[in-house]
């Protein structure tokens, strides 16, 4: 068997059976699904059930853990050379499993990165992480260099590799390494805490430029939501990575620069007075969290960041809190 696909489902019923169907309707068949149901209280579970009659799907039920849980439980079931990951409000191209074996039948990379198509009710946009082809030696190496920031783009995650897991096929035999190495605090990037160190120590890629996976897009995403236990979220996060990746501690002294940045300004805007968001900044953002993005230098930034994240780094806070007021 060449393919685990694991789907981790919580309380998605409105959207569960596109998800399943597009992988048993998949022109490739040598694959098991591995639904694993997260605690569901919506139905979810019972959608799972009925799809059993398929000698290749296997359900899990367990208490709700979270999306890693579920993800680690589907993996410990698994039996195939890769594994495939889908979430359960998202769908994937019928030619998805095919495109992937038709790389490993040529190269037999340890990872495979596809890109994806981010659709809504009203538009669709198509996403590539980087030039097709495949990675090994020092091509593969100048790409894990700039895995979290992109020096010469002057851009996060652009121009490597995605964070997300589901626009990956990983080698079973890799991915047992780094999937049950993130700590269980770690409730913020779980995905690029796999991933990043992953890509890290693989040995060869594969970026075929194909928008294979199909996201939904969320409206009520939290990515532009203020919550402030964010920021302590993001730091343990940041100390998880330069942990296991320390030799990309620049790049993530940039990413924790532009957390923090962008963390200000949504903290500034959900405050109702200019004491209550010191107060937030104050709780969270420490003199050790200072000294670090001070030293962080980002060319090309637009002008409203480079403003922005000026001003943090000289804790100009009233003008913080005025510029996003006004």
């Amino acid at each position: 068997m060449l393919f685990s696909v694991i789907i981790p489902v919580y309380n998605v019923k409105k959207y569960l059976d596109e998800c399943v169907n597009s992988i048993l309707n998949q022109t490739y068949n040598d694959f098991e699904l591995i639904l694993v149901d997260d605690g569901s209280t919506d139905g979810s579970a019972e959608i799972c059930d009925k799809y059993l009659f398929d000698s290749r799907v296997r359900v899990i039920h367990k208490e709700n853990g979270g999306h890693s849980s579920a993800r680690q439980a589907g993996f410990l079931e698994s039996k195939a050379e890769y594994c495939c990951f889908v979430d359960s409000d998202d769908f994937v191209a019928l030619d998805f499993l095919e495109t992937f074996n038709n790389i490993i039948q040529e190269y037999h990379p340890d990872v495979i990165e596809s890109g994806f198509e981010r659709f809504s009710q009203d538009k669709s946009e198509v996403s590539f992480s980087c030039d097709e082809g495949y990675y090994i030696g020092d091509k593969l190496k100048m790409l894990q260099s700039k895995l979290v920031f992109n020096s010469e783009k002057q851009a996060f995650n652009n121009g490597s590799i995605f964070y997300s897991l589901c626009t990956k096929c990983i080698k079973k035999s890799l991915l047992e390494t780094f999937i049950f190495s993130v700590d269980k605090d770690i409730v913020m990037g779980e995905d690029m805490a796999i991933t990043m160190p992953l890509v890290c120590a693989c040995q060869s890629l594969y970026v075929k430029n194909f928008a294979g996976y199909k996201y939904r897009d969320n409206p009520t995403s939290i990515v532009n939501t203020f919550r402030h236990q964010d920021y302590a979220n993001c730091k343990k996060l940041v100390k998880f990575l330069d942990a296991k990746m320390p030799n990309h501690k620049k790049q993530i002294s940039c990413y924790f620069y532009d957390f923090t940045r962008r963390y200000s300004i949504l903290a500034a805007r959900a405050s109702t007075s200019f004491k209550n968001f010191k107060y937030l900044i104050k709780d969270n953002i420490k003199e050790e969290d200072f000294n670090r993005i001070k030293k962080v230098k980002i060319k090309g930034e637009t002008f409203k960041n480079k403003i922005s994240g000026r001003l943090v780094k000289l804790r100009f806070w009233f003008l913080i809190w005025l510029f996003c007021k006004l």
